[in-house]
């Protein structure tokens, strides 16, 4: 035995319609350029993150580390070492975080491909 469900109607009292267009007509090397310096911000924008870790793994070395003789380098040398690598991954966080570019949001791309200011 089957079960046939009955048919139900729905009365249709309003249609609403969001059928408006909008073409974008752009060249494929002007769109790979756009797109290219879009992925290039995003990439510099957390270019700062690397840096800045290995220079708060530095901090967390000086907290922590007993320097001894190593492969017949002094403690001293070690802790100059450090301490340089640190300093040197603090400038290049620096540089980084200074260079990055604004991202753009997605209507700001768009307006940037449809040449809009």
């Amino acid at each position: 035995m089957t079960y046939i469900p009955k048919k139900r109607t729905v009365q249709v009292t309003d249609i609403h319609t969001n059928l408006d267009q909008e073409i974008i007509q752009i060249t494929d090397d002007k769109l790979k350029l756009i797109l290219k310096d879009y992925l290039s911000s995003i990439y510099r924008a957390g270019d700062w993150v690397a840096p800045i870790s290995v220079f708060i793994s530095i901090i967390a070395t000086f907290c922590t580390a007993k320097f001894d003789t190593f492969i017949g380098l002094t403690p001293s040398f070690w802790q100059a070492f450090f301490a340089i690598i640190g300093i040197v991954s603090l400038a290049l966080a620096g540089i980084a975080f200074l260079r990055k570019d604004k991202v753009l949001t997605l209507d700001e791309l768009i307006n940037k491909i449809k040449n809009k200011s």
